[in-house]
């Protein structure tokens, strides 16, 4: 098969979203005739990876100098944008395709309509099948995380048509995240595209256990302290405040050791409302702010650590996603605490897998990581049959080799 990904990322690889994107295409690559992954559009050091390959993927895409700040800010700049991607991909596939036969068009999460009708609209002329790998209800999601003005409106608008008419209408397949979203598709009257869940993966070998674990330690001098671990963003449906509330409470007992580690600065004006918070709760001892860290850095990271926490809140987001880093805490034999909603349910069982604990309860929360930080033996247990699932679950090379067969078969109809 010959597949163009379509992806919006940028280099070097900072946050879920791209290394996702990234790990995705390396397999598939491995287990298809040829990989082109088309960056629609990206700013920073892209310009100097593109028009070349790397892991057996072809990098392809469009270097432009601005493109619009987060969640549709500057929105009609980030609207142009998109419209002179749209026209961008459009001449790449029309001469692609005809050097040699495109199979399938993959898009990862980020299209909206305006962008996306066309480019549908081309591959079928040209007899390409489409399909689009959703996560999230995109930008909707985020009505009540962020100030949204008339731009942003209709932007989200724009996104929103997408998911519901487009993509419902004209994809052949559409592999959403979650059970949620799976149902979400096949509930509306219109479907005539086919709906099968494509589920997060990790790259077993990358993440293991085995990994050397003092790097991350001997950098910033942690020596016999539990490192707890959280990486993402601070928007708060993501319940970083929630962690705060229960490190609040542990920081309280003094014969316990540990520090919490805090992987990331966005967005911003959160970030420095988390920043305030930790003053006021004045437990500066007990926290340590990485920012931002590549992709690259993060198997390192979790390797050092001692325990995960993923504290996501009562939100749609949580509900109808799936957390992509679960699989790589997992993977890394370490045990994970997680709030106790969303499609993770579906894949781990509480005291076997993970802990789980109840939705925006600091107190629960406290307690379990005290619990954890105190029993070795429970964290191992815990942390081995982690890695168990993932490797039966999540492991790339079985996820996408799935979707590959997937593929292959519709192409052969």
């Amino acid at each position: 098969m010959n597949i163009v990904v379509i992806g919006y990322i940028d280099f070097p690889e900072y946050g879920a979203a791209h290394a996702y994107t990234l790990e995705m295409c390396k397999e598939l690559a491995r287990q298809v005739r040829k990989l082109t992954l088309l960056i629609g559009f990206s700013q920073g050091t892209t310009k100097s990876r593109l028009n070349q390959t790397v892991n057996n993927v072809f990098y392809q895409g469009f270097y432009l100098r601005k493109m619009a700040g987060e969640l549709g800010d500057r929105a009609w700049s980030k609207f142009t944008t998109r419209i002179l991607s749209s026209v961008n991909i459009i001449r790449y596939l029309c001469k692609a395709n005809k050097k040699d036969k495109i199979d399938w068009v993959f898009v990862i999460n980020e299209m909206t309509f305006f962008e996306g009708l066309p480019i549908i609209l081309l591959c079928k002329a040209l007899g390409i099948k489409f399909a689009i790998h959703i996560f999230d209800l995109r930008f909707e999601e985020f009505r009540d995380l962020v100030d949204l003005n008339l731009k942003k409106r209709l932007f989200g608008m724009n996104a929103k048509l997408a998911r519901n008419y487009l993509f419902p209408l004209l994809a052949d397949i559409i592999f959403p995240i979650s059970q949620y979203l799976s149902d979400y598709y096949r509930g509306l009257k219109h479907l005539k595209s086919r709906v099968e869940i494509l589920s997060v993966f990790v790259d077993i070998d990358k993440f293991t256990p085995k990994r050397k674990a003092d790097v991350f330690r001997k950098k910033y001098g942690i020596r016999e302290k539990r490192i707890i671990t959280y990486c993402g963003t601070y928007l708060r449906n993501q319940g970083v405040h929630v962690l705060l509330d229960a490190i609040s409470i542990l920081s309280k007992k003094a014969d316990l050791p540990f520090v919490t580690c805090l992987t990331g600065a966005w967005p911003f004006v959160e970030y420095e409302e988390i920043k305030k918070l930790i003053d006021r709760y004045a437990i500066q001892e007990h926290l340590l702010l990485t920012g931002n860290l590549p992709e690259t850095s993060i198997p390192s990271l979790l390797a050092s650590s001692d325990i995960f926490v993923l504290p996501r809140t009562e939100h749609i987001q949580n509900v109808a996603s799936f957390p992509s880093k679960l699989a790589q805490y997992l993977a890394s034999g370490r045990p994970v605490v997680c709030s106790r909603i969303g499609e993770v349910l579906r894949y781990c069982r509480d005291g076997v897998d993970l802990l789980y604990f109840d939705v925006d309860s600091a107190e629960n929360l406290a307690e379990i990581l005290e619990r954890l930080i105190r029993n070795e033996d429970l964290r191992k247990r815990i942390g081995i049959n982690g890695r168990k699932t993932a490797e039966e679950k999540f492991d790339v090379k079985k996820v996408i080799g799935r979707l590959q067969k997937r593929l292959q078969k519709e192409i052969m109809k």
